[in-house]
């Protein structure tokens, strides 16, 4: 499994209002992010959050677009990702189990 954290944002930079149109997609088709055409004024910024947990195959990604005003002038937006691999339980509790047994099979060798 893989933790997946993001964080979205998009400000305004120029002297008119525009439109935000970004997206995080789930496996091409679960929206799970979506600032959509929400508008922004000169300076102001929109942002969203989240985390999931992925397995092998499954994907994720990050849309741009124009939104409803067909312009994509004056916003700048970011996506940052950050991307940590969970182990398995068993790797976990097969970690768990051989320590331990090193530690006696040492203790033994000092012991003879």
């Amino acid at each position: 499994s893989i933790a997946f954290n993001w964080h979205v944002g998009s400000t305004v930079v120029n002297a008119t209002n525009d439109g935000v149109d970004a997206h995080v997609i789930h496996n091409n088709g679960v929206t799970l992010t979506s600032l959509f055409d929400t508008l922004v004024s000169p300076g102001q910024t929109v942002s969203d959050s989240s985390a999931i947990t992925l397995t092998a195959g499954q994907t994720i990604d990050f849309v741009v677009g124009p939104g409803n005003s067909g312009v994509n002038d004056n916003d700048s937006t970011i996506f940052n990702a950050t991307i940590t691999l969970v182990p398995e339980p068993s790797t976990t509790l097969l970690l768990g189990a051989a320590v331990p047994l090193c530690f006696l099979r040492r203790r033994n060798k000092a012991a003879c």
